[in-house]
């Protein structure tokens, strides 16, 4: 059986068949139905609590429940594109370009 991230990866593949089906590039330079897709998860996905359930003194009440870990779909919609655009790819999952600071040092030996 697949786990979360594989089958919401299995998802998005059927979803996306091809680069065109990622819809047709924005102004923002996003294609349409990716970045809908992306932006319905993330105003989700992304929020620090998740409400399951309250009860109010007056007799109201909230809930709500999720499937999967939002991060995991948002996760798995980032590898479709990437796997689909290369430059996407490039974008998303190159390593930073800030590079740490190094001390450069020298050892000099005399002698044998």
């Amino acid at each position: 059986m697949a786990n979360d991230k594989q089958l919401a990866l299995a998802h998005y593949r059927m979803m996306f068949l091809d680069i065109n089906s990622l819809g047709v590039v924005g102004q923002d330079g996003q294609p349409a139905t990716w970045k809908a897709e992306y932006d319905r998860l993330v105003a989700s996905g992304l929020s620090a609590t998740l409400v399951t359930s309250t009860q109010m003194t007056d007799g109201g009440s909230v809930g709500a429940q999720r499937n999967f870990d939002q991060r995991v779909l948002i996760e798995a919609l980032l590898i479709r594109r990437a796997e689909l655009d290369a430059t996407f790819d490039d974008q998303v999952f190159a390593l930073p370009c800030v590079k740490r600071r190094q001390s450069l040092g020298i050892t000099i030996r005399l002698g044998h």
